[in-house]
Protein backbone atom coordinates (compact mmCIF):
# COMPACT_ATOMS: atom_id res chain seq x y z
CA UNK A 1 0.00 0.00 0.00
CA UNK A 2 1.62 3.52 -1.17
CA UNK A 3 1.00 5.38 1.96
CA UNK A 4 2.43 9.40 1.71
CA UNK A 5 2.94 11.16 4.88
CA UNK A 6 2.90 14.85 4.41
CA UNK A 7 4.20 17.28 7.37
CA UNK A 8 3.47 21.25 7.20
CA UNK A 9 5.92 22.95 8.68
CA UNK A 10 6.75 26.61 10.02
CA UNK A 11 9.45 27.85 11.95
CA UNK A 12 9.49 24.88 14.71
CA UNK A 13 12.76 23.49 13.34
CA UNK A 14 13.40 21.56 16.90
CA UNK A 15 9.47 20.02 16.58
CA UNK A 16 10.18 18.87 13.03
CA UNK A 17 13.44 17.22 13.91
CA UNK A 18 11.47 14.43 16.47
CA UNK A 19 8.33 14.48 13.99
CA UNK A 20 10.52 13.46 11.01
CA UNK A 21 12.69 11.02 13.31
CA UNK A 22 9.08 9.12 14.57
CA UNK A 23 8.38 8.73 11.33
CA UNK A 24 11.04 7.01 9.94
CA UNK A 25 10.33 4.77 13.35
CA UNK A 26 6.86 3.91 12.58
CA UNK A 27 6.47 0.19 12.51
CA UNK A 28 4.47 0.42 9.36
CA UNK A 29 6.93 2.50 7.36
CA UNK A 30 4.98 5.65 4.89
CA UNK A 31 6.26 4.90 1.18
CA UNK A 32 7.21 8.68 1.46
CA UNK A 33 7.39 11.38 3.70
CA UNK A 34 6.29 15.00 2.11
CA UNK A 35 7.63 17.93 3.87
CA UNK A 36 5.64 21.19 3.07
CA UNK A 37 7.93 24.33 4.49
CA UNK A 38 5.86 27.38 4.55
CA UNK A 39 8.89 29.88 3.87
CA UNK A 40 10.32 28.79 7.32
CA UNK A 41 13.12 31.47 8.62
CA UNK A 42 14.69 29.66 11.49
CA UNK A 43 17.33 26.98 9.50
CA UNK A 44 14.67 24.58 8.73
CA UNK A 45 15.33 24.98 5.23
CA UNK A 46 18.65 24.28 5.55
CA UNK A 47 18.14 21.18 7.12
CA UNK A 48 15.66 19.79 4.65
CA UNK A 49 18.16 19.97 2.41
CA UNK A 50 20.65 17.95 3.59
CA UNK A 51 18.04 15.89 5.21
CA UNK A 52 17.82 12.33 3.74
CA UNK A 53 14.12 10.21 2.78
CA UNK A 54 12.51 13.13 2.15
CA UNK A 55 10.61 14.77 -0.57
CA UNK A 56 10.24 18.33 0.09
CA UNK A 57 8.32 21.26 -1.30
CA UNK A 58 9.27 25.24 -0.24
CA UNK A 59 6.76 27.79 -0.28
CA UNK A 60 7.35 31.46 -1.11
CA UNK A 61 5.68 32.40 1.80
CA UNK A 62 3.80 31.78 5.16
CA UNK A 63 0.40 30.13 3.88
CA UNK A 64 -0.72 28.99 7.10
CA UNK A 65 -1.46 25.22 7.92
CA UNK A 66 -4.64 25.19 5.23
CA UNK A 67 -1.97 26.49 2.39
CA UNK A 68 -0.02 23.76 3.32
CA UNK A 69 -2.28 20.73 3.53
CA UNK A 70 -3.42 21.78 0.07
CA UNK A 71 -0.03 21.88 -1.31
CA UNK A 72 0.75 18.55 0.22
CA UNK A 73 -2.32 16.48 -0.86
CA UNK A 74 -1.13 17.79 -4.39
CA UNK A 75 2.13 16.14 -4.29
CA UNK A 76 0.68 13.02 -2.37
CA UNK A 77 -1.93 12.67 -5.11
CA UNK A 78 1.35 13.12 -7.88
CA UNK A 79 2.97 10.33 -6.25
CA UNK A 80 0.13 7.82 -6.61
CA UNK A 81 -0.66 7.91 -3.04
CA UNK A 82 -3.87 4.93 -1.96
CA UNK A 83 -4.13 6.87 1.36
CA UNK A 84 -2.63 10.41 2.73
CA UNK A 85 -1.52 10.78 6.12
CA UNK A 86 -1.70 14.09 7.45
CA UNK A 87 0.02 16.36 10.40
CA UNK A 88 1.82 19.34 11.41
CA UNK A 89 5.58 19.29 12.44
CA UNK A 90 4.79 19.27 15.95
CA UNK A 91 2.93 15.78 15.82
CA UNK A 92 4.72 13.46 17.48
CA UNK A 93 3.21 9.58 16.59
CA UNK A 94 3.93 6.84 18.92
CA UNK A 95 5.61 3.81 16.87
CA UNK A 96 2.73 2.09 15.85
CA UNK A 97 0.28 5.32 15.13
CA UNK A 98 0.30 3.95 11.50
CA UNK A 99 0.14 0.68 11.64
CA UNK A 100 -3.21 0.83 14.17
CA UNK A 101 -5.12 2.60 11.50
CA UNK A 102 -4.40 0.71 8.73
CA UNK A 103 -7.18 -2.35 9.64
CA UNK A 104 -10.04 0.07 9.26
CA UNK A 105 -8.30 1.37 5.19
CA UNK A 106 -10.05 -1.56 4.06
CA UNK A 107 -13.60 -0.61 3.94
CA UNK A 108 -14.74 1.20 1.00
CA UNK A 109 -16.79 3.23 3.07
CA UNK A 110 -14.05 4.49 4.96
CA UNK A 111 -12.83 8.46 3.87
CA UNK A 112 -10.95 8.97 6.78
CA UNK A 113 -8.88 7.92 9.72
CA UNK A 114 -8.26 9.85 12.97
CA UNK A 115 -5.78 9.22 15.53
CA UNK A 116 -6.26 9.69 19.28
CA UNK A 117 -4.37 12.94 19.97
CA UNK A 118 -2.79 13.55 23.33
CA UNK A 119 -0.97 16.95 25.24
CA UNK A 120 2.64 16.10 26.54
CA UNK A 121 0.39 14.65 30.63
CA UNK A 122 -1.03 12.13 28.64
CA UNK A 123 -4.40 13.94 28.63
CA UNK A 124 -6.58 14.68 25.42
CA UNK A 125 -5.60 17.39 23.64
CA UNK A 126 -8.53 19.80 23.71
CA UNK A 127 -7.88 21.32 20.49
CA UNK A 128 -7.93 17.88 18.47
CA UNK A 129 -11.13 16.51 19.96
CA UNK A 130 -13.68 14.83 17.48
CA UNK A 131 -17.49 14.42 17.34
CA UNK A 132 -19.43 11.46 16.98
CA UNK A 133 -22.05 10.71 14.95
CA UNK A 134 -23.42 8.19 12.60
CA UNK A 135 -25.36 8.89 9.07
CA UNK A 136 -27.95 6.54 7.38
CA UNK A 137 -25.24 3.93 5.66
CA UNK A 138 -25.50 2.53 1.97
CA UNK A 139 -26.94 -0.74 2.16
CA UNK A 140 -23.87 -2.83 1.20
CA UNK A 141 -22.16 -1.31 3.94
CA UNK A 142 -20.74 -3.79 6.17
CA UNK A 143 -19.30 -2.58 9.46
CA UNK A 144 -19.34 -4.37 12.35
CA UNK A 145 -20.72 -3.02 15.81
CA UNK A 146 -17.66 -2.36 17.04
CA UNK A 147 -16.81 -0.32 13.99
CA UNK A 148 -20.02 1.74 14.08
CA UNK A 149 -19.25 2.76 17.59
CA UNK A 150 -16.10 4.63 16.24
CA UNK A 151 -17.64 6.07 13.32
CA UNK A 152 -16.99 10.24 13.22
CA UNK A 153 -18.31 12.98 11.37
CA UNK A 154 -15.13 15.78 11.86
CA UNK A 155 -11.68 14.99 12.72
CA UNK A 156 -8.43 17.16 12.83
CA UNK A 157 -5.21 16.92 10.61
CA UNK A 158 -3.16 16.25 13.26
CA UNK A 159 -2.92 12.92 12.50
CA UNK A 160 -5.36 12.07 9.55
CA UNK A 161 -5.55 9.47 7.17
CA UNK A 162 -7.73 10.04 4.08
CA UNK A 163 -8.46 8.27 0.75
CA UNK A 164 -5.40 9.06 -2.05
CA UNK A 165 -9.08 9.75 -4.20
CA UNK A 166 -10.45 11.80 -2.20
CA UNK A 167 -9.48 15.03 -3.83
CA UNK A 168 -10.77 13.66 -6.74
CA UNK A 169 -14.78 13.15 -5.22
CA UNK A 170 -14.61 16.10 -3.10
CA UNK A 171 -11.94 18.35 -4.23
CA UNK A 172 -8.79 20.14 -1.97
CA UNK A 173 -8.86 21.79 1.23
CA UNK A 174 -9.72 25.35 1.19
CA UNK A 175 -6.20 26.58 1.00
CA UNK A 176 -7.41 30.68 2.28
CA UNK A 177 -8.79 29.12 5.26
CA UNK A 178 -4.76 29.71 6.25
CA UNK A 179 -5.04 28.03 10.11
CA UNK A 180 -7.94 26.90 11.78
CA UNK A 181 -11.35 24.89 10.63
CA UNK A 182 -9.72 23.85 7.14
CA UNK A 183 -9.13 20.18 8.64
CA UNK A 184 -13.03 20.63 10.21
CA UNK A 185 -14.56 21.42 6.78
CA UNK A 186 -12.32 19.06 5.08
CA UNK A 187 -13.48 16.15 7.03
CA UNK A 188 -17.02 16.81 7.30
CA UNK A 189 -16.79 17.81 3.77
CA UNK A 190 -15.98 13.60 3.10
CA UNK A 191 -18.80 12.70 5.85
CA UNK A 192 -21.12 14.21 3.59
CA UNK A 193 -20.70 12.87 0.48
CA UNK A 194 -21.05 9.54 2.06
CA UNK A 195 -17.68 8.66 3.68
CA UNK A 196 -17.36 7.95 7.22
CA UNK A 197 -14.33 9.07 9.55
CA UNK A 198 -13.11 6.28 12.02
CA UNK A 199 -12.00 7.47 15.23
CA UNK A 200 -8.87 5.01 15.45
CA UNK A 201 -8.20 5.41 19.29
CA UNK A 202 -5.44 3.04 19.74
CA UNK A 203 -3.30 4.82 17.26
CA UNK A 204 -1.89 7.78 19.26
CA UNK A 205 -0.03 10.90 18.62
CA UNK A 206 1.60 13.46 20.78
CA UNK A 207 0.55 17.07 20.02
CA UNK A 208 3.48 18.94 21.50
CA UNK A 209 2.00 22.25 21.71
CA UNK A 210 3.44 24.92 24.53
CA UNK A 211 -0.04 24.37 26.06
CA UNK A 212 -3.10 22.79 26.28
CA UNK A 213 -5.64 25.05 25.06
CA UNK A 214 -8.71 25.24 22.58
CA UNK A 215 -9.90 28.35 20.61
CA UNK A 216 -13.00 29.09 22.61
CA UNK A 217 -14.00 31.92 24.17
CA UNK A 218 -13.77 30.84 27.69
CA UNK A 219 -9.92 29.35 27.56
CA UNK A 220 -8.34 31.83 25.01
CA UNK A 221 -6.15 34.37 26.02
CA UNK A 222 -4.78 37.62 24.60
CA UNK A 223 -1.90 36.36 23.25
CA UNK A 224 -4.20 33.72 21.02
CA UNK A 225 -6.03 36.56 19.86
CA UNK A 226 -5.12 36.80 16.29
CA UNK A 227 -5.69 32.64 15.74
CA UNK A 228 -9.28 33.99 16.59
CA UNK A 229 -9.94 35.81 14.14
CA UNK A 230 -9.48 32.79 11.27
CA UNK A 231 -11.34 31.10 13.62
CA UNK A 232 -14.22 33.07 13.38
CA UNK A 233 -14.03 33.94 9.72
CA UNK A 234 -13.68 30.57 8.70
CA UNK A 235 -16.70 29.14 10.81
CA UNK A 236 -18.63 32.05 9.81
CA UNK A 237 -18.16 30.91 6.00
CA UNK A 238 -19.33 27.89 6.78
CA UNK A 239 -22.47 28.16 8.90
CA UNK A 240 -23.19 30.71 6.05
CA UNK A 241 -22.56 27.83 3.48
CA UNK A 242 -24.71 25.36 5.51
CA UNK A 243 -27.79 27.00 6.89
CA UNK A 244 -30.52 28.97 5.66
CA UNK A 245 -30.10 32.76 4.75
CA UNK A 246 -32.71 33.83 7.72
CA UNK A 247 -31.33 31.33 10.26
CA UNK A 248 -27.80 31.75 9.35
CA UNK A 249 -28.34 36.23 10.37
CA UNK A 250 -30.49 35.38 13.56
CA UNK A 251 -27.94 32.96 14.69
CA UNK A 252 -25.08 35.65 14.26
CA UNK A 253 -27.10 38.12 15.87
CA UNK A 254 -27.04 35.40 18.85
CA UNK A 255 -23.31 34.48 18.40
CA UNK A 256 -22.31 38.18 18.66
CA UNK A 257 -24.72 38.55 21.83
CA UNK A 258 -23.13 35.42 23.56
CA UNK A 259 -19.81 35.94 22.76
CA UNK A 260 -19.60 39.50 24.13
CA UNK A 261 -21.21 38.16 27.47
CA UNK A 262 -18.58 35.22 27.94
CA UNK A 263 -15.78 37.90 27.46
CA UNK A 264 -17.55 40.39 30.15
CA UNK A 265 -17.66 37.53 32.84
CA UNK A 266 -13.97 36.00 32.54
CA UNK A 267 -13.40 39.62 33.68
CA UNK A 268 -10.09 39.91 31.79
CA UNK A 269 -7.32 43.13 31.52
CA UNK A 270 -8.92 45.78 30.09
CA UNK A 271 -6.06 45.32 26.99
CA UNK A 272 -6.66 41.70 26.49
CA UNK A 273 -10.63 41.70 26.27
CA UNK A 274 -10.54 44.53 23.41
CA UNK A 275 -8.05 42.36 21.66
CA UNK A 276 -10.34 39.26 21.19
CA UNK A 277 -13.57 41.44 20.91
CA UNK A 278 -11.50 43.22 18.09
CA UNK A 279 -10.53 40.20 16.53
CA UNK A 280 -14.39 38.42 16.87
CA UNK A 281 -15.83 41.49 14.73
CA UNK A 282 -13.45 41.23 12.50
CA UNK A 283 -13.25 37.75 11.50
CA UNK A 284 -17.21 37.63 11.34
CA UNK A 285 -17.63 40.45 8.98
CA UNK A 286 -15.09 39.11 7.02
CA UNK A 287 -16.77 35.42 6.74
CA UNK A 288 -19.88 37.22 5.84
CA UNK A 289 -17.71 38.60 2.31
CA UNK A 290 -15.58 35.09 2.46
CA UNK A 291 -15.90 33.35 -0.87
CA UNK A 292 -12.97 30.29 -1.32
CA UNK A 293 -13.49 28.54 -4.44
CA UNK A 294 -13.20 24.57 -4.23
CA UNK A 295 -10.65 23.89 -6.52
CA UNK A 296 -9.71 20.21 -7.99
CA UNK A 297 -6.52 18.57 -9.41
CA UNK A 298 -6.47 17.85 -13.03
CA UNK A 299 -7.03 13.91 -13.59
CA UNK A 300 -5.78 14.10 -17.27
CA UNK A 301 -3.24 16.40 -16.99
CA UNK A 302 -1.73 14.71 -13.57
CA UNK A 303 -1.77 11.22 -15.62
CA UNK A 304 0.02 12.76 -18.88
CA UNK A 305 3.10 13.55 -16.21
CA UNK A 306 3.18 10.33 -14.96
CA UNK A 307 3.68 8.53 -17.83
Amino acid sequence: MNIVAVVVTYNRLVLLKQNIAALKKQTCLPTHIVVIDNCSTDGTAEFLQTAEGLRVIRTTQNTGGAGGFFEGIKAAVALQADWIWLMDDDTIPHDDALEKMLPYTHQAQVGFINSKVVWKDGSQHLMNRVVFGHQELPENASFPPEMQQKIIRNGSFVSMLIRGDMPFKIGLPYREFFIWCDDFEYSYRMFSHGFVGIYAEESVVLHATAENYTPVLKDIRGQHAWKLYYEERNRTFIDRKHKNPVVFFFSQLNKIRLQRRLIKKRHLPQEEERALLHQLTRGLWDGIFFHPKIEWIDADALTQKNK
